[in-house]
């Protein structure tokens, strides 16, 4: 049973507090891009009907000026939910489990295992995670493109697109694509031009849609 805000935590246990009493990087899960306030109205209507969000976000115990405190690891999307229905329900509490800071690259693929079947996921926000799971060693080493793939619920080809975009591209591309206003397929064509020049070029054409 979740029990309300105490110290110290215990990792394991599962806790409730105040969505404001949770701090949380904004690239948590690896995304290029903000979450929109349309990509988490599912779990705010959950909150709003009563149904609640079942599953706790994952929090690890922080330091704090005067106290502890408690740094987000998983869950982003669900934080966000929690924190806009806060502003119509101050009295809200949010399930969390307590990791300790260690569980951090478990979190990591949790985060993408959980987020790889939602269909709103852009190339973009592929890459930026592929990136992140292939760097970011685990208990065994190094992530293969395979396992990857399977974390990301996507092909290995799809994943090495996404890498070679995100690695390759300028930010305000990313974006474009990211919003749709840039296909996938023109992207990787932009890729193949290695004359810097006619890559500007071109990359301007299709920003300013002359393509």
């Amino acid at each position: 049973m979740a029990r309300t805000l105490a110290f110290p935590y215990k990792r394991g246990e599962i806790i409730q507090t105040s969505p404001a009493n949770i701090q949380y990087d904004e690239e948590n899960n690896g995304r290029a891009f903000l979450y929109l306030p349309t990509e988490f109205q599912d779990l705010l209507e959950d909150l709003r009907s009563g149904k609640g969000i079942l599953t706790p976000i994952w929090c690890s115990p922080i330091s704090i000026e005067g106290g502890n405190g408690l740094k987000l690891v998983a869950g982003q999307r669900r934080l966000l939910a929690g924190l806009e229905y806060l502003k119509e329900n101050p009295d809200f509490l949010i399930k969390v489990l307590v990791v300790e800071p260690e569980d951090d690259l478990d979190a990591l693929e949790m985060n993408a295992r959980e987020n790889s079947g939602r269909k709103d996921l852009s190339i973009i926000d592929h890459g930026h995670i592929a990136v992140r799971l292939r760097e970011e060693p685990t208990k065994t080493g190094g992530r293969t493109l395979e396992q990857i793939s399977k974390i990301l619920n996507i092909s290995q080809a799809q994943v090495t697109q996404a890498i070679k975009i995100v690695e390759g591209l300028p930010e305000v591309v990313q974006k474009a694509i990211h919003q749709g206003k840039i296909k996938t397929d023109d992207a990787l064509t932009v890729l193949k031009v290695s004359d810097p020049a006619k890559r500007k070029d071109m990359i301007a054409e299709f920003l300013t849609g002359k393509v």
